[in-house]
């Protein structure tokens, strides 16, 4: 599910617009399953650093990680869904969605398997997200698309207000 915008865009962009709107309407049902999922992780996630003995403070700063990146999922899957008629604007946002799912494996990637801490996992998850995010709108912008009406340019900001 995590790869949903792109498993989605591939069916329109084959022309097969029925499959598109089927997959799409399925995720009016999926959707409140994959916020409840990854609250519940989160929740899981906390307890688990509540056993590790270390500070409540501490154990708080490591259950916003993930929860940043939870809020601006749900926006950009509602905003995809409000715009879902023009569809440059609602791929964007689709393509927002899978940027904060990107966030966060990379944060868990980071942390789990190159054993950085949880502070420079985040930086470094961060960092390329919005790197990505930088490099999407400039290249809308090569395509005559402005940055002040540009999707992407509310997704960065999004994504560093609440990540930073």
């Amino acid at each position: 599910m995590a790869f949903y915008p792109y498993n989605s865009a591939y069916p329109y962009y084959t022309k097969k617009i029925a499959l598109h709107k089927a997959l799409g309407r399925l995720t009016y049902y999926l959707f409140p399953f994959i916020i409840i999922f990854l609250l519940l992780m989160e929740k899981s996630l906390y307890q688990q650093l509540e056993l590790t003995h270390s500070s409540h403070q501490n154990n708080l700063a490591g259950l916003f990680a993930p929860f940043s990146n939870t809020l601006p999922f749900a926006l950009f899957y509602l905003l995809a869904l409000k715009y879902k008629k023009n569809v440059g604007v609602h791929a964007r946002y689709m393509v927002g969605t899978g940027l904060m799912l990107l966030s966060s494996a990379l944060w868990r990637i980071f942390n789990r398997w190159f054993n950085l801490d949880i502070g420079s996992s985040f930086e470094y998850a961060l960092f390329i997200t919005l790197f990505v995010i930088l490099a999407l709108i400039i290249y809308d912008r090569l395509k005559g698309i402005r940055i002040k009406n540009n999707p992407f340019t509310l997704i960065a900001i999004i994504h560093l207000v609440t990540n930073v």
